[in-house]
């Protein structure tokens, strides 16, 4: 390629070896890979055996009750409270 850029062109270029990101790629590159769920996964597990270790009393101190504990990691539930 003998094409000239200038150094304001070449920063807006994605940094891959080629400057081309097909669509597949950037979509795949966006999603977690199976080792990075299932470490999600393990440290989700671990905070609710926590969470299930406190008081009543201390999960209304941080306003959670005891049957709320497993919506705890949906998406939207701090919103809705």
């Amino acid at each position: 390629m003998n094409a000239f850029t200038n150094k304001d062109e070449l920063a807006l270029l994605p940094a891959t070896r080629n400057g081309y990101v097909s669509p597949y790629n950037a979509e795949r590159a966006s999603r977690p890979t199976l080792i990075e769920r299932i470490t999600a996964w393990f440290e989700r597990q671990s905070t609710l055996a926590e969470l299930r270790k406190l008081t009543d009393r201390e999960l209304a101190d941080i306003g959670l009750q005891r049957s709320e504990l497993s919506r705890v990691f949906e998406p939207g539930f701090s919103a809705r409270r």
